[in-house]
């Protein structure tokens, strides 16, 4: 409703400028030919630009007003979807489907407005969103955590691409359950690792662009996962994660994917000052724990991925000097709550 009395008070608006304008452009007119003046081109342009400047305000004050509609919508149906009574989440599975299909239609459809690239989205608590260092890739994923304890990632992937001039949307669909050897697969956005992206990370080598996504998954009621995935756009502009760019112990490996107990967090981050992503060194807790995820945690050392010539190289047992780089992305994840928040609410 308010958004329909701000459409009808700017549409009237625009419609008393334009009778105006065109009033007036009439009366030079028509006072010109009785006085056999010529008709100034100067107050013809005039007129024109007093209807067609307050159309331009008109048009961005409606696109702004539908995104901030379609925003609000969205909030509403996040705040739905991750009710929380401060032990659990309220919701049953079946509700928790039907307001995340709500969430995807209405993301989609504000998605496809032209002008959402440059729409924040910023109040979305309940969905993080990054962006590339070089402005074209904007990167939207949430969660949907189940009463098994399960999990399921949703998002969008917003892409300019340059050579068309063109906006272009993909929508992620989570099929993490269905792959196998799962860090030497080339994926695709109907085939994807889902997860939550905090961080992206832009790198060039010789005209390729890549863009390392760091992710959180919250994987079941045992461990949590984190991961390095590598994302990068074909020549026909279509999304590909993982490519064979992280080169660990000699062996090239398309991401990296850190498996570890629930009790315990761990450090996964990009430090800007060394220009290396950085992250704790899991092991077991004894060593006939070996494989068995749920007792995996940091064991106090450090390792690090450094990118040369065009590959992510493996640096073994390094200091930390910056715990506490600044963050590229916007947004923080906090990853003992299952929720994003902006960085002025640390």
């Amino acid at each position: 409703m308010l958004f329909m009395k701000q459409n009808t008070l700017l549409l009237l608006t625009y419609i008393l400028r334009f009778l105006t304008a065109f009033g007036m452009t009439m009366y030079l007119f028509l006072r010109g030919r009785k006085k056999r003046f010529p008709f100034s081109k100067t107050l013809l342009l005039s007129s024109i630009l007093f209807i067609t400047i307050p159309y331009n305000i008109y048009s961005q004050s409606i696109s702004h007003a539908v995104f901030k509609e379609y925003e609000d919508s969205l909030k509403y149906l996040f705040n739905e979807l991750f009710e929380f009574d401060g032990d659990r989440y309220v919701k049953a599975d079946i509700e928790k489907i039907k307001y995340n299909n709500l969430i995807l239609k209405t993301f989609k459809d504000a998605l496809e407005i032209d002008g959402s690239f440059n729409y924040s989205f910023d109040s979305l608590n309940y969905s993080g969103k990054i962006t590339s260092s070089d402005g074209l890739v904007h990167i939207f994923t949430w969660n949907v955590q189940y009463e098994n304890k399960s999990f399921e990632y949703f998002g969008f992937i917003q892409y300019y691409a340059q050579k068309k001039d063109k906006y272009l949307l993909f929508s992620l669909d989570d099929k993490s359950h269905e792959i196998k050897d799962s860090e030497n697969q080339a994926l695709t956005a109907g085939k994807w690792y889902g997860a939550l992206y905090y961080s992206i990370i832009t790198k060039k080598f010789k005209n390729k662009t890549f863009y390392t996504l760091l992710g959180w998954d919250g994987n079941d009621a045992l461990t949590t996962k984190k991961l390095i995935d590598i994302l990068c756009f074909e020549s026909d502009n279509t999304p590909v994660f993982g490519l064979s760019i992280i080169n660990i112990n000699a062996q090239n490996k398309k991401r990296l994917i850190f498996e570890y107990s629930k009790n315990v967090t761990m450090l996964l981050r990009y430090d800007d000052e060394i220009d290396k992503i950085v992250f704790d060194h899991l092991a077991p807790m004894q060593p006939s724990f070996y494989g068995q995820y749920q007792y995996y945690g940091p064991d106090m050392t450090h390792d690090a991925l450094e990118f040369k010539n065009g590959k992510w190289e493996f640096i073994s047992d390094i200091i930390l000097k910056n715990p506490k780089s600044k963050s590229n992305t916007g947004v923080i994840f906090h990853p003992e709550s299952d929720k994003f928040y902006k960085p002025d609410n640390k």
